[in-house]
């Protein structure tokens, strides 16, 4: 008699495509290196991001991504071409869209948090 597989959580699946998601700093990953990163169905894990945080996995990642890259602009905000170089290192390649969703989420454009964080530091 076969013995039933253990089911894996919503939680573990998350976790196990976050973990490849920051291991490649967010840049070109797909739907299906989420499925193999994780050992489920691409179907399965789109359901677990919505289980756990009611999103998108590709949502998800692209917040988190956003989030690494306005951490970057604040703790070394005098790096030349520091948007754009932290954008690239993040997996954005088209600079207009990145500023739109970095707008979109943070309520600012990454010019102006580096402008703030480089005020900050010299003031």
């Amino acid at each position: 008699m076969a013995r039933p597989l253990p089911r894996v959580t919503s939680e573990q699946i998350t976790r196990d495509c976050i973990r490849l998601a920051e291991a490649l700093q967010y840049g070109g990953v797909a739907m299906s290196d989420l499925s193999v990163a994780s050992g489920v169905s691409e179907r399965r894990v789109r359901r677990a991001f919505y289980d756990c945080y009611g999103i998108s996995p590709m949502s998800y990642l692209r917040a988190a991504a956003l989030g690494e890259v306005r951490r970057s602009l604040i703790d070394r905000p005098f790096l030349r071409d520091a948007v754009t170089r932290a954008a690239s290192d993040h997996g954005f390649h088209h600079l207009s869209r990145f500023a739109g969703h970095y707008h979109a989420l943070f309520g600012e454009y990454p010019s102006a948090t580096v402008a703030r964080a480089r005020l900050a530091e010299s003031g």
